[in-house]
């Protein structure tokens, strides 16, 4: 019995050794599910830039500066959700793992 927790407690410590990461309150993209699919558009967080309506040189340069820091910014976002899901995982995981290993040292 004292072994089963012991390699029980070595795998949750080894599985959350690698949560260093900050923790965010919540993701800066919108997850959504379609049937049996998890979909994600990190562009919420991110203001899209309009197209120039006109064939102007100065209107372009800015859609194209503007689309730059589009591009930058759902990329952060992105990195900004991994970060949080995986946190969230690794907190969820350690939750199950400990309540686990608590019914275990109870006994009967």
């Amino acid at each position: 019995m004292k072994r089963l927790i012991a390699i029980l407690a070595a795998c949750t410590v080894s599985f959350g050794a690698g949560a260093a990461s900050p923790y965010y309150s919540s993701a800066k993209g919108e997850f959504s599910t379609f049937l049996r699919g998890l979909e994600y558009d990190p562009s919420r967080a991110c203001s899209k830039p309009m197209r120039p309506f006109v064939k102007d040189k100065w209107a372009w340069e800015n859609y194209a500066r503007d689309g730059a820091t589009y591009l930058d910014c759902i990329r952060d976002a992105s990195s900004s959700d991994m970060e949080y899901a995986e946190n969230v995982i690794q907190t969820g995981y350690r939750d199950a793992a400990d309540e686990f290993l608590e019914e275990v040292r109870r006994g009967y």
